[in-house]
């Protein structure tokens, strides 16, 4: 499909979007279509549950009640990334940090751009903390990487993540740096300390785990609920 049938005067750039339309199709077998639950068949572990059916992902529409939007919405975003790019996202330059407890603390700051020119969006944060400052690419090294899979916001939305794991009545500084699609990292920017309370005799907050789709508490003891909670399977917990 040629660029110009998608109103693009050529090939995308590096940090290029596009917004789209897109439906996905189920088809749990490869034949025709049918609409057989796959949930307790003898296949089960090897096909996927659903039915075959149609998934409308995003369609455009028009909504004259916001103020301040004048076209369509609900638009899905594709994002066209190079490889080879050495642009990298920007800083994440107001970090801050607050709400904290015997085992964690509340990161707040700005999604920051995808690229230095300010196009874009970054696709995941590496967070790292350290008794000491973190001045240095050496600090930077030797602090202990906070595991995540947190998925950023869009550029220019704010942030706030629940940071976990930590000791009671200890300080901690910490130091925020966004990736992009090609591995990239952001600058180094200032890191903020925080001083985790004293052990109150809880495993702390329930909150989402950092590294997964679960729940657990903020010293690290998982949390499990028995019995079926709507909602607990949806995968994107914040």
């Amino acid at each position: 499909m040629p660029w110009d049938t998608l109103n693009m005067a050529g090939p995308p750039a590096h940090g290029d979007t596009i917004g789209m339309n897109f439906e996905v199709i189920f088809d749990n077998n490869g034949g025709g279509r049918d609409f057989f639950d796959l949930r307790n068949g003898p296949d089960r572990f090897d096909l996927p549950h659903f039915i075959d059916d149609t998934l409308v992902g995003a369609h455009s529409s028009f909504s004259f009640g916001s103020g301040g939007v004048n076209g369509p919405v609900n638009y899905a975003e594709a994002m066209f990334i190079n490889n080879t790019e050495v642009s990298r996202p920007r800083g994440v330059n107001d970090l801050a940090v607050g709400n904290s407890s015997p085992f964690g603390a509340q990161l707040t700051f700005t999604a920051p751009a995808g690229t230095s020119r300010g196009a874009v969006h970054v696709t995941s944060y590496d967070i790292r903390y350290s008794t000491t400052n973190i001045t240095s690419e050496q600090d930077w090294a030797n602090a202990t990487r906070f595991e995540n899979i947190y998925t950023p916001r869009l550029s220019g939305l704010s942030e706030s993540l629940r940071i976990a794991g930590f000791q009671p009545a200890s300080p901690y500084f910490i130091s925020v740096r966004a990736v992009d699609a090609s591995g990239n990292v952001g600058p180094l920017t200032p890191a903020v300390k925080v001083e985790t309370r004293p052990d109150d005799g809880t495993q702390g907050r329930i909150i989402p785990a950092p590294n997964g789709y679960g729940l657990m508490f903020e010293d690290g003891t998982p949390f499990v609920p028995v019995g079926d909670h709507l909602g607990k399977p949806w995968a994107y917990t914040r």
